[in-house]
C-alpha cells in the first residue's frame, strides 16, 4: 500500500508478462485479467530491455486493454424495432460498413451517433463489442544506476515519456511515486462538519467528481438525503457558496453536506 497526499494507492506486482501470454502461454491470461481491473498500469521493464515494450504493448491490446488512449466518441442507442439509424458526423468509415459491424454484432435496430475523426473499424468494434478497457499508464525503466546519460538519450529516442529509476539505489522513486498519484488524477476534498473543524485526513476522489459522487461514497443515504451543501475552494466563486448535487469539484475544496 502507498501512502501519497493522504491517498493510499494499492500496488499490485504481477509476475511478468511473456510473448504469447495474450494466448495463455504462462497462465498469462490470467496475469492480464487482473490488469483489466486496474486503475493504472506500470509497465516497469529492464533499461537493457526497453525493446520489449512494443510487446508488452501488444500482449495488453490482444485483451482488450488500450494503453493510454481516450474512448472514441461514439455513441450508440439501442431499440426493439425501426432499424438503425446512423449519424456520421465526422468518421470516413462508410455507412454500409458501420451496419455491418452492428449487424455482426447483433444490433439491428437503434441509433448510432459518430463524433470520432478518424475513426478506425477497430475502434468501432471498440465501442460495439463494450468489452474494451482504457487504462492510462506509465512506462518505468529500471537500473539506470548501470548506464550513462548518452545511453539514455539513446533510448529517449525510441520511447516517449518513460520514468526512469532505480530500486536498487532508490534513485527516482519519489518522482515515481508523484507521477503515479498525478496519472490517477486524484484531487483532496476536505469535509467541514457543521460546528467542528475541518477534517485533517481528505477525502481522495477522481478529478470532475461531484457532490453527488461525494454524497455516495460516504454513505448511499446521503443522495436520498441530501439538501444543499457549502463549498470552500477553487470551484465556487465566493467562499460557502451553496451548491447543489452536481456541483463539480477541484483540488482542495473544502465541503460541508447539509441533510434533510
Amino acid at each position: 500500500m502507498m501512502q501519497y497526499n493522504g491517498s493510499k494507492i494499492q500496488i499490485i506486482d504481477l509476475p511478468g508478462i511473456v510473448e504469447g501470454a495474450s494466448k495463455g502461454r504462462g497462465l498469462g491470461r490470467k496475469v492480464l485479467s487482473v490488469a483489466r481491473n486496474a486503475d493504472l498500469v506500470l509497465m516497469i521493464l529492464d533499461v537493457f530491455q526497453s525493446e520489449l515494450l512494443k510487446i508488452l504493448e501488444n500482449e495488453l491490446n490482444e485483451v482488450g486493454i488500450r494503453i493510454n488512449k481516450e474512448l472514441p466518441e461514439v455513441f450508440i442507442e439501442k431499440s426493439h424495432h425501426g432499424g438503425l439509424t446512423i449519424h456520421n458526423q465526422v468518421s470516413s468509415i462508410p455507412d454500409h460498413l458501420v451496419r455491418e459491424v452492428l449487424r455482426i454484432h447483433g444490433i439491428s435496430n437503434g441509433r448510432i451517433i459518430i463524433k470520432e475523426p478518424n475513426l478506425t473499424v477497430e475502434q468501432l468494434i471498440d465501442v460495439v463489442s463494450g468489452n474494451r478497457i482504457y487504462l492510462p499508464a506509465l512506462v518505468v525503466l529500471n537500473k539506470i544506476d548501470l548506464v550513462d546519460g548518452n545511453f539514455i538519450s539513446q533510448i529517449d529516442n525510441k520511447i516517449q515519456n518513460f520514468i526512469p529509476i532505480s530500486a536498487d539505489r532508490k534513485i527516482n522513486i519519489d518522482y515515481l511515486k508523484r507521477s503515479i498519484y498525478e496519472k490517477l488524477a486524484f484531487i483532496r476534498i476536505f469535509l467541514k462538519p457543521r460546528g467542528d473543524k475541518i477534517d485533517e485526513q481528505p477525502l481522495i476522489m477522481n478529478q470532475y467528481c461531484t457532490i453527488r459522487d461525494v454524497c455516495l461514497k460516504i454513505h448511499r443515504n446521503f443522495v436520498k438525503d441530501f439538501k444543499y451543501a457549502y463549498v470552500w475552494g477553487n470551484s465556487v466563486k465566493f467562499s460557502s457558496q451553496k451548491v447543489g448535487l452536481d456541483h463539480i469539484l477541484r483540488d482542495k475544496d473544502v465541503l460541508r453536506i447539509i441533510l434533510k
